[in-house]
């Protein structure tokens, strides 16, 4: 989910290239090429809340997202 939403390996990549003394500096002169959209407030639905779907959903939560989800065992 995170790397769907920020272009985290393609950063990664581009720091990985950075050389000399002030590293620090290009990475940060750099850095809004590589700004991803925020989580929060988003809303993501989840179908299945087994053991997998519950820590997705808590993960999400914790994000700040809205989670909504569905359980067949709920259903019944």
């Amino acid at each position: 989910m995170l790397l769907s939403s920020r272009p985290i390996i393609e950063a990664s990549r581009m720091v990985q290239t950075l050389t000399g003394p002030n590293i620090l500096e290009q990475a940060e002169n750099k850095r809004s090429t590589y700004v991803g959209r925020e989580l929060q407030g988003k809303t993501i639905g989840l179908l299945g809340l087994g053991a997998i779907g519950t820590k997705v959903a808590l993960s999400c939560y914790g994000l700040g997202m809205d989670v909504l989800g569905y359980s067949i065992r709920d259903a019944q």
